[in-house]
């Protein structure tokens, strides 16, 4: 970009920084989803506590580079980015994430699961499938202090 247009640099900026702080960015392919369908997928994911955003290619490529991060070759074709956000505690939650979109997905032939990135390692459909059926971190506090008051009384 020999003489880029300051909205553009400024898209690039958003998408770096978006890109530099979340843990886990996951990449779809949205082609053939209808606009209520994008619509119930972005609520899907501002549920799970993430954000569903539309770029172009070529601006996430710049950005992605300008942020350290390698897609691969997964920003091809209509894409879109899955960025899980940090809460207030500033901890993401990729497994909601994944969670979100596996299961949209099941609905939804249209929207397909190309890949991403966690903790800076590209990671493929395959391991985001995965993930997905990982236990939500929630459950998994309940089962821990559950099983945590089980030896506690079995102990007595």
């Amino acid at each position: 970009m020999d003489n880029p247009r300051p909205d553009k640099v400024a898209k690039v900026d958003e998408i770096a920084g978006k890109l530099e702080s979340s843990g886990t960015v996951l990449v779809t392919e949205y082609r053939g989803l209808d606009v209520p369908a994008q619509a119930a997928l972005r609520q899907a994911v501002k549920d799970a506590g993430g954000e569903y955003k539309i770029y172009k290619n070529t601006l996430t490529k710049i950005a992605a580079d300008r942020a350290g991060v390698d897609f691969g070759d997964h920003l091809t074709g209509p894409t879109a980015l899955a960025f899980a956000t940090p809460n207030d505690a500033g901890v993401t939650d990729p497994v909601s994430l994944s969670k979100a979109l596996t299961e949209f997905a099941k609905s939804n032939d249209a929207l397909l699961i190309k890949g991403g990135v966690m903790d800076g390692a590209a990671i493929d459909a395959a391991q985001i499938d995965a993930l997905s059926k990982v236990p939500p971190r929630e459950e998994d506090r309940k089962s821990t202090r559950l099983n945590s008051s089980h030896s506690s009384v079995s102990r007595m």
